[in-house]
């Protein structure tokens, strides 16, 4: 017999994030799927480690690009959004 699935740990970025950047970092929960948006749009999807790191590579980001992020643990119901993040150029 199953039980009602929970709802996965919401995770978080790590900011700043900067148009320079190639990579978005964060946590989450243990081994789950993360999914990386800016607007509606999936622009990276990485597995988090056993302790809940994980990394997005391979992204190319523009000032003012909010992204968010959301997660899903096995047997458990997809995550809330995590604090969305405006990505910042570097000023001189």
């Amino acid at each position: 017999t199953g039980g009602t699935p929970g709802t996965s740990v919401t995770p978080t970025i790590t900011g700043p994030v900067l148009t320079t950047a190639t990579s978005v970092t964060g946590r989450s929960g243990n081994n789950a799927i993360v999914y990386l948006y800016s607007g509606s749009s999936t622009i990276g999807i990485t597995t988090a480690s056993g302790t809940g790191n994980w990394t997005i590579t391979s992204l190319a980001l523009n000032n003012s690009q909010v992204i968010y992020a959301t997660a899903i643990e096995s047997g458990n119901c997809l995550s809330a959004n995590s604090t969305s993040i405006t990505v910042t150029g570097i000023s001189n």
